[in-house]
């Protein structure tokens, strides 16, 4: 039987404290083990030594000469290998790399960070850091806490069409780590925002070089202008954010029609123009959700930044009575007298209408 101070032993200190101490107490001498047991004297006294572990056949011997459960000898053997395995820092790191990239798994969008070419089939630990980069944390519980802050501002569920919360979230973090990476030296002022609408519909009405064009106009006026493209079931057109020196719109072509494109800049230029402090909260326009104010605003400033309110009123009302397949007829001439892309306003009558299925008439590619 074990004596008190056998069972008060420190597992931790291993099997061989454990032995030596037993000994001691027992006036024994590793001799004498040896001959109870048959084990060299050597053996035993790398195992005192913490030379050599604790094996299944000798806590069977040792049970024998010594009347300690050979269970009870093996579990401090156990509990001795798991301490030094959990102490060891290499497997202490892949580890940390485990939990961090499960966590990463709940949160991120795995298939569209590979589709970027931030992680592929390659090394564990390399594939966290890189993704972690993204959304400028550095472990797995930083991203988990940035994920559940976004729940109530980002996750506004679309109405219409299904939203990937994990690919949104990706993309969020994939737009805004691009916006760190690309500097323009041009000081931004919202006093600047007037004359950059009256540049823009003049590139969107001409439609030429048009992409090019206008994220000349708009970085000439301070403003990043960033594409990153939607990935996965992700009904976003446009973001907008004030971090650093120089806000940024983002944008996805996710219609990839001139009529999209130009409303989705006027409508981040609202956020800009209305919204946006440096430092402040990011504006996001997910197509279909619930509409809180500010967005509201700033869709009304992208439609009054192509024609008055008032214009547009009187043009609908003149719409009432005409056949829907004429209407391009009326929309044309008012396009042409404002100086703006008809398609814009076409686009426009389809949406508050819902008659989407009206023949093309006017071209809707981006050139």
């Amino acid at each position: 039987m074990k004596t008190a101070s056998e069972t008060d032993m420190n597992q931790q200190s291993g099997i061989g404290a454990f032995v030596k101490q037993v000994l001691e107490e027992r006036s024994m001498k590793q001799s004498d083990l040896a001959e109870l047991t048959g084990i060299q004297r050597p053996i035993i006294n790398d195992l005192i030594k913490g030379k050599r572990s604790m094996t299944a056949e000798t806590a069977v011997l040792f049970e024998v000469a010594l009347g300690i459960s050979a269970d009870y000898l093996m579990g401090i053997q156990t509990e001795y290998d798991l301490k030094m395995a959990r102490n060891n820092p290499k497997l202490r790191e892949k580890i940390e790399t485990a939990t961090d990239w499960s966590i990463l798994k709940s949160c991120a969008s795995i298939p569209v960070l590979k589709s970027k070419g931030i992680i592929n089939d390659g090394d564990l630990k390399s594939n966290v850091r890189n993704a972690l980069e993204v959304f400028g944390v550095e472990n797995g519980d930083e991203i988990q806490s940035l994920y559940d802050k976004e729940q109530d501002s980002l996750f506004r569920k679309s109405s219409t069409l299904t939203t990937d919360d994990k690919a949104l979230f990706t993309w969020k973090y994939l737009s805004i780590n691009q916006s760190k990476q690309h500097e323009i030296n041009k000081p931004f002022s919202k006093d600047s925002i007037g004359k950059l609408i009256e540049k823009l519909n003049e590139i969107f009405r001409e439609n030429s070089d048009t992409m090019n064009r206008t994220r000349e106009a708009v970085e000439n006026c301070g403003i990043k202008l960033i594409h990153e493209e939607k990935a996965g079931q992700v009904p976003v057109d446009g973001m907008s954010f004030w971090k650093g020196k120089n806000p940024t719109i983002v944008y996805t072509l996710r219609m990839g029609t001139i009529d999209n494109f130009a409303f989705t800049i006027m409508h981040e230029l609202g956020h800009l123009k209305l919204h946006l402090e440096r430092g402040g909260e990011e504006m996001i326009n997910v197509y279909g959700a619930d509409l809180d104010d500010k967005e509201r605003e700033a869709n009304e400033f992208a439609d009054n930044s192509f024609i008055a309110q008032e214009q547009w009123t009187a043009l609908m009302n003149r719409l009432k009575d005409w056949n829907p397949f004429t209407v391009h007829v009326a929309i044309k001439r008012v396009a042409d007298e404002i100086g703006v892309n008809p398609q814009i306003l076409y686009g426009r009558y389809m949406h508050e209408t819902g008659l989407y299925n009206l023949r093309r008439v006017f071209e809707t590619e981006i050139k």
